[in-house]
């Protein structure tokens, strides 16, 4: 590094994105989520990462699934889909869904 160093602050735009229409589907065979992300910030927000967590009836988790959106443009919504191999082993009383900027690899 032989430039000075220039400093710049970043916005998580993650906290603009909200999932809607969480549906839980195929509990007994193959369990799948299906629910939209919606932009409600007037900027476009990129590499965007989703986590669906799975907990049981104590609150712990018992499964995770992942998703990306490399774009969501300002007010858009999209289809995000999260899929697991088999039935929870446990019952399942909720599935969060969790919004992060991707890292950088």
């Amino acid at each position: 590094l032989t430039a000075p160093l220039v400093w710049g602050r970043m916005n998580d735009t993650a906290g603009a994105v909200v999932i809607e229409n969480k549906e839980i589907l195929d509990l007994e065979t193959m369990p799948r989520v299906n629910a939209i992300a919606r932009n409600t910030s007037v900027r476009d927000v990129k590499d965007m990462a989703f986590v669906a967590v799975a907990f049981d009836p104590g609150g712990n988790a018992i499964a995770s699934s992942y998703s990306t959106l490399p774009l969501l443009e300002a007010g858009e919504r999209s289809t995000l889909t999260f899929t697991w191999p088999e039935a929870f082993e446990r019952p399942l009383a909720r599935i969060d869904i969790i919004a992060r900027l991707a890292p950088e690899l």
